[in-house]
């Protein structure tokens, strides 16, 4: 039993370690090491069930179930409920080593099963490791163990030619061996983060990025065909599909953390003719300066400096790959940091658009005069030739020109349009509506080519809002813009990267990060990007921060007043003093009183139905029962009979170390065993002598052996 049952838990306990440390635990009540641990318990105990007799099933069950209910009983009535609850991971727990047993159990009978699982398992930590997917080590070594058991197991089966591979025993001998190494590889140290490959990656995306730069250059492909090349795929046309290889373009540093989704501006268009988009204005650093003048005029408080509750410095450094030749920066960049080094290096603001403080702003607008807009060049430390306040009013009057041209709409649009506008009472909230309404579409990455007959925007709008309703980041890009323009609101198509930051202060900005989204005016205000493309997450994903100095502190800082709330010393002494009861330890009592009478009960039940088959027995079946246990308590007193021993062997090697009777019965076990002779009531009885007087000699053999040895 002992053979078998090491023999199982060597398959069964990694396996439920494995299975249990890639399942999500419901809640966060106990840790990953913990439910773990729990899962392989529980493995082991149901290995010991299978092994054990029907009694010990039974205790084993019963105990498990006595202390179950009597902790769940001794939580007051109300509480109960949500004691289960958060101890639902128990059941977890116990449910996935279950299913471990049951797959472990079958791929005993089909052993295919157990190669099956060891070469997915290892095609797992291949795959993850490939995709640089994080896992425990706890996950790794379970795996690892398991497919070194599988191994062995698979070995000595092949290694064995008739029989089959028995009980085990090779696999238990060896399996020290297959532990310690397991252990060891344990102890290993290991990184905090996977190992990324860099070597190969930089390679690899070296040669993928080169070859797809020249196709690029060759074909003509790409969002700008007539500009040089920027490094972006087809994200801004209207082909059929959007194609292009994914390789770095640029690393990107800022000095806090961005928001949530960082846009790079790299090109800004203003006219479209129904398939495509073109610029008649050179959009640069003059017009990038006045725009952030705009929107600082507005974010100029009392005294003299933008206000922290609605803007943030930010600080950027772009090292873009040596093959591009436009420069991408983000919005609201702050005139006079532009500089070109080892990289491009920026300051901007990032803007608190979420905030209630920015709500009038964008409800409202505002309408700068000079005096504001001398606050704004002060706290820009910009004035002179290009920032006087005739020159922003040169440049709205532009904006209005450029951005804002004759955009016809059909009668149908304009009625749809209507319906999803009604009632919006400020250019903000019109933008907004246009903005989600758009995202109610379906994006595709292969959407077909425009048809032939779009000659203009109210073709073009027609065409996606009632016919085809689905596209990429151009098509809703387009639409927003148009649409903008529709209800007299300036906008302009913009093309760029749109990175994924997760609030990280280093990113890599990839190809296939390319993106279109739309700009539109607020007057006072100036640009604002929105997002209009569906499964996108909006432009100012980050959250709303508290003005510095309110309660809740910086947006960048850890958790909010943490000494604030400790106690004094003398109120921590007394509320322990007050909140101190005595262990009540009847808790502990009460289950261990209750089980010690079940196994009682299950023993004297177990007792009653031995002497009532025992008693149902012919005399020669009551012998053979009797010298079996004659033999079993000789043998847990230490004389247990050889593999290949007869009785009567057995007999002459151990009677010099016992006393006399003790072996009586050995004669008429072996007539019993090889004669077929019947047995007397007289013989029986003395065989029951004879088993009483071993078993009352517990002690004496004790001592014997002590002498003996």
């Amino acid at each position: 039993m002992i053979i078998g049952l090491i023999y199982d838990m060597l398959f069964l306990i990694p396996f439920a370690i494995a299975v249990s440390s890639l399942l999500p635990i419901a809640g966060e009540e106990v840790s990953g090491p913990v439910f773990v641990a729990f899962s392989a318990a529980a493995a082991v105990v149901i290995a010991v069930i299978r092994h054990v007799k029907l009694r010990e099933k039974v205790l084993i069950a019963g105990t498990a179930a006595i202390v179950l209910l009597a902790v769940i009983l001794y939580h007051p009535r109300a509480e109960r409920i949500d004691f289960l609850a958060s101890h639902i991971w128990i059941a977890e727990a116990a449910l996935s080593a279950a299913a471990a047993a049951i797959i472990c159990y079958l791929a005993e009978r089909y052993r295919v099963l157990k190669t099956a699982a060891a070469l997915a398992g290892t095609a797992m930590l291949i795959g993850f490791a490939a995709f640089s997917v994080s896992l425990s080590k706890i996950t790794v070594c379970a795996v690892f163990a398991y497919t070194l058991i599988v191994f062995a197991d698979t070995v000595q089966h092949r290694s064995v030619k008739e029989g089959g591979r028995g009980d085990g025993e090779h696999l238990v001998s060896v399996s020290p061996f297959i532990i310690v190494i397991v252990i060891a590889s344990a102890l290993l140290w290991t990184p905090k983060k996977p190992y990324d490959w860099g070597f190969v990656r930089s390679i690899t995306e070296s040669v993928m990025g080169s070859v797809a730069k020249i196709n690029d250059r060759l074909s003509g492909k790409g969002w700008d065909s007539d500009t040089p090349f920027i490094g972006f795929s087809d994200r801004a046309g209207f082909g059929s599909s959007l194609t292009g290889i994914g390789y770095k373009v640029m690393d990107i540093k800022t000095s806090k953390a961005a928001d949530p989704y960082l846009y790079l501006t790299g090109r800004v268009y203003d006219s479209f003719d129904g398939q495509n988009w073109d610029y008649t204005r050179e959009y640069g650093e003059e017009e990038r300066n006045l725009e952030t003048a705009e929107t600082v005029s507005a974010l100029v408080g009392s005294d003299g400096e933008v206000s922290k509750a609605l803007a943030l410095t930010v600080d950027l450094t772009l090292e873009q790959d040596s093959y591009g030749t436009d420069q991408f920066l983000p919005s609201k960049c702050i005139p006079g940091t532009l500089k070109h080094k080892s990289g491009t290096e920026v300051s901007y603001y990032k803007l608190n658009v979420n905030s209630p403080e920015f709500a009038p702003l964008l409800e409202s607008g505002h309408e700068p005069d000079k005096s504001e807009w001398s606050e704004a060049s002060e706290a820009l430390g910009i004035s002179g030739g290009g920032f006087a306040y005739e020159d922003y009013e040169a440049y709205r009057d532009d904006v209005y020109e450029d951005y804002l041209p004759k955009t016809p709409i059909s009668e149908k649009t304009k009625e749809y349009m209507d319906g999803v506008l009604e009632g919006a009472s400020s250019d903000y909230e019109k933008l907004s509506r246009i903005e989600a309404m758009l995202k109610s579409f379906s994006y595709t990455e292969s959407p077909g080519t425009l048809p032939e007959t779009i000659k203009g925007s109210a073709d073009f709008l027609d065409y996606l809002i009632f016919e085809k309703k689905e596209g990429y980041c151009s098509y809703f890009a387009t639409a927003f813009v148009l649409l903008a323009r529709a209800y007299d609101i300036p906008a302009r198509y913009v093309q760029g990267y749109r990175t994924e930051t997760d609030g990280k202060m280093h990113t890599e900005v990839m190809s296939v990060d390319a993106h279109a989204w739309p700009e539109a005016y607020i007057a006072g205000i100036g640009w604002l990007p929105f997002e209009p493309t569906p499964g996108m997450r909006g432009i100012f994903a980050a959250p709303a921060w508290k003005t510095p100095g309110e309660s809740g502190g910086s947006p960048y800082k850890g958790p909010e007043n943490i000494g604030d709330a400790a106690e004094t010393e003398g109120d921590a002494g007394e509320h322990d003093a007050a909140d101190e009861k005595p262990f009540d330890w009847k808790k502990i009592a009460v289950p261990v009183i209750f089980v010690v009478m079940f196994a009682l009960l299950i023993f004297m039940a177990d007792g009653i139905l031995k002497k009532k088959r025992y008693a149902r027995m012919d005399e020669r079946l009551k012998a053979l029962y009797l010298c079996r246990q004659c033999m079993i308590l000789l043998k847990r007193r230490g004389l247990a009979r050889g593999e290949s021993e007869t009785l009567s062997e057995y007999v002459i090697r151990v009677e010099d170390k016992v006393p006399p009777g003790f072996l009586d019965f050995g004669t008429l076990y072996e007539k019993i065993l090889y004669s077929g002779m019947e047995v007397s009531a007289d013989e029986r009885m003395k065989l029951e002598e004879n088993l009483e007087l071993i078993r009352k000699s517990g002690k004496h053999m004790l001592h014997l052996r002590i002498a003996n040895s």
